[in-house]
């Protein structure tokens, strides 16, 4: 503001000459531009610290550029914010700020662990952001982090031969990645395998320079993908596993010519509905992560033949899961399942399923159309009694039943001839046994 303001007044939007243009822009009757613009709105009272904020953030075009006084209680900047336009550039900016640090401290942390340190100068950058909030810093930051996730590449690439644990100074690390020759590189590779790397992100230069086909990242500190990866429609294979990954970007469903996945071990607690667009997908694996259901559209993955799930929270599955009619290998151990659907009898190419850890109380009634199960694990579940329908699955070599409150026939042998010895007691222990007329169909 051009005017000096008096830190214990309110000031009302009237004060931001509110109109939507940039505030550099030139402006008519020749107003100075350091009066602010942003969105025509009624004239609501506001305290000074938020009319500051909102002053510097139009004055440097807008959230990409807010730099905010340190200091300022920002969560009483976004309350006093409530429902004016305000708030959601506030809140957009202060997630930007999270997203960035998190990103560091996963750096920071791993360094750590393995008893080496980084730079002084870039912990101090860290510690300012992180205690003041400060967007353009965090920027600086951000720029650091994805100049030395590429510089990696790149290196694994054989185009730099930079030691990135020999710096005294982040600036080193820019530098670096600046000086590289990037058309030195075989530009026509398709397949990258940049496992155990200690990225925090996909490198920007791999997404924007190759066509991928092939792509591994697993076993790094990725907790963000970036929207662009979906612009590369000829991935057919993708590892994300271990990493920090809480979404998915909603370009993910682009990836349409995806046949292996791998997820496994992040922090996902959701996956958008165009999730369901990986229609040619034969192997996903989901396991350890925290989702607690599955999307609708997920019965569209019909070409999937081993799917794992294993240690989600689970509660329920999709009504028309069955859909998944090429299945051969689904475990959904560890999770919180109290029924399955009734379309789950339709899986009738299974051969190994999983079950264990779960809260089942029956199965489907049409369970023993699974024929060509071989291996069935049921236990630590809450199944009542033997389900009958397992007699009719005459490929079942291996049942697991340990754990539940089963009603156990003492002939159980004679009644599952295919099982031979492989049926044994310590399969079916903590239960208890009871004549066979107590058994239930």
């Amino acid at each position: 503001m051009s005017q000096p303001i008096n830190p214990t007044t309110s000031l009302s939007y009237q004060h931001l000459e509110l109109s939507g243009v940039k505030p550099n822009a030139p402006q008519k009757n020749g107003e100075s531009s350091s009066r602010c613009k942003i969105s025509k709105i009624e004239a609501l009272p506001l305290p000074v610290t938020l009319v500051r904020a909102i002053a510097e953030i139009c004055d440097r075009g807008g959230v990409g550029f807010l730099f905010p006084t340190p200091g300022l209680d920002f969560p009483s900047l976004i309350e006093h914010a409530t429902g004016s336009p305000i708030q959601a550039t506030l809140q957009k900016a202060f997630k930007k700020i999270d997203k960035i640090c998190n990103r560091f401290e996963a750096l920071r942390r791993e360094h750590f662990q393995e008893g080496k340190s980084l730079p002084e100068d870039l912990l101090n950058l860290y510690k300012t952001v992180e205690k003041n909030r400060n967007y353009s810093l965090a920027k600086e930051l951000e720029t650091f982090l994805d100049n030395r996730d590429n510089l990696i590449f790149w290196k694994k690439m054989g185009v730099s031969n930079f030691d990135l644990d020999q710096v005294e100074s982040y600036h080193e690390i820019n530098e670096a990645y600046f000086a590289i020759d990037k058309q030195s590189a075989n530009l026509e590779q398709k397949d990258f395998q940049l496992q155990g790397l200690r990225l925090t992100s996909i490198p920007s230069d791999l997404l924007s320079h190759f066509q991928i086909h092939k792509l591994d990242v697993g076993e790094n500190l990725i907790s963000e993908i970036s929207e662009s990866l979906g612009n590369h429609l000829r991935i057919t294979e993708l590892h994300l596993n271990h990493n920090h990954l809480t979404t998915l970007p909603e370009s993910f469903g682009n990836l349409t010519l995806l046949q292996k996945l791998t997820l496994n071990d992040n922090r996902l607690s959701s996956l958008s509905t165009s999730f369901g667009n990986l229609a040619q997908l034969e192997t996903l694996w989901l396991q350890n992560n925290r989702l607690p259901s599955l999307p609708d559209s997920f019965e569209n993955l019909k070409h999937l033949r081993i799917l794992t799930l294993n240690s989600n929270k689970l509660t329920h599955l999709p009504e028309n899961f069955g859909n998944l009619a090429n299945l051969e290998n689904l475990t959904i151990n560890k999770n919180q399942l109290e029924r399955l659907p009734e379309s789950f009898s339709r899986l009738v190419l299974l051969r190994q399923l999983g079950l264990n850890g779960n809260k089942l109380q029956a199965l489907p009634k049409e369970f023993k159309n699974l024929i060509q199960l071989e291996t069935l694990t049921l236990a630590q579940n809450s199944l009542p009694f033997l389900p009958m329908s397992i007699v009719s699955l005459k490929n079942l070599q291996r049942l697991l039943l340990t754990g539940n409150s089963l009603i156990i026939l003492e002939d159980v042998r004679k009644k599952f001839p295919p099982l031979g010895k492989s049926l044994d007691a310590a399969e079916m222990k903590k239960n208890q046994l009871f004549r066979e007329k107590q058994c239930r169909n």
